[in-house]
């Protein structure tokens, strides 16, 4: 964790003079946005990862809707993001011997499905077909080995598994 003191902080500087109070004045939005998007806490997770296994961050900007909820964090329309991807969540070409042989990658996450619903960028007959991770049920063992109070909760709030996958090609 002490990897990531604060923080991290941007330096934007231009060589044009005309240019140089733009530049200024995208270094502290830079700076503004890692701190409310929680850039060092997302930066610490994955450097914990990759002593580990491997870190995985996902980034991008936010484009459609006026907040997007991505990961249980709003981001706004426009906004760039940056969210830890858990080692266990990436999809990754399993035919690839090398990484730049990879065809596709991505990484799996769970959304409520009455946030998909309340979103309006999905056919809404399509996301109620889609399954529930507790439609799967599982055998008396891993039942009784998961029996906990969190399962009531998760009977309430309908989760459902999404996929995002990249194709460099």
């Amino acid at each position: 964790p002490n990897l990531v003191f604060r923080d991290p902080k941007f330096k934007v500087r231009s060589q044009v003079l005309a240019y140089r109070g733009y530049a200024d004045m995208l270094e502290l939005a830079m700076n503004k946005l890692a701190e409310d998007i929680g850039l060092r806490k997302e930066l610490r997770m994955v450097i914990i990862d990759s002593l580990f296994f491997a870190g995985f961050m996902k980034t991008g900007i936010a484009t459609t809707g006026q907040f997007v909820t991505i990961a249980d964090q709003d981001a706004a329309v426009g906004e760039p993001f940056a969210l830890r991807v858990d080692p266990d969540d990436m999809i990754m070409d399993p035919l690839a011997k090398q990484w730049g042989q990879q065809m596709f990658m991505g990484n799996r996450f769970r959304v409520l499905r009455q946030d998909l619903l309340d979103s309006g960028l999905y056919d809404n007959d399509l996301i109620m077909s889609l399954g529930s991770r507790t439609d799967n049920k599982t055998s008396f063992e891993a039942q009784y080995l998961s029996a906990d109070k969190s399962s009531e909760l998760r009977e309430v709030m309908d989760f459902v598994d999404l996929a995002e996958i990249y194709i460099p090609r």
